[in-house]
């Protein structure tokens, strides 16, 4: 599967990203891929700053059987343009960047 890509809009440093959900389908037939049982990981990166998220702490399931997830809202404490991938791994061990994509954070006027 070719992973997709979604770019964030820019945001301020220390304010939150809205909630954002995802549903994750097959390329050729546009079906709900099941997630019963897999595991996400979101990771945003710059340079040497590293934030990851997993189900329960960032991530919250919706509907598993539908391929629906939420990256719940959260801020960004530094300034950069970070890139991040979401990496889902099946309960059969196969593992699949499912997206990636950027989101720059600016500096706040103060």
């Amino acid at each position: 599967m070719k992973a997709g890509i979604y770019n964030f809009d820019n945001i301020h440093r220390g304010d939150s990203v809205a909630a954002t959900t995802f549903s994750m389908k097959t390329s050729a037939d546009s079906l709900p891929i099941d997630l019963t049982g897999a595991a996400i990981k979101v990771a945003f990166r710059y340079e040497d700053i590293l934030i990851e998220k997993n189900i329960g702490s960032g991530v919250t399931v919706s509907d598993a059987s539908a391929g629906v997830f939420v990256l719940d809202s959260f801020e960004f404490a530094n300034i950069g343009k970070y890139k991040y991938d979401i990496e889902i791994t099946f309960t059969d061990g196969t593992i699949t960047t499912f997206v990636k994509g950027f989101i720059k954070v600016i500096k706040d006027v103060i």
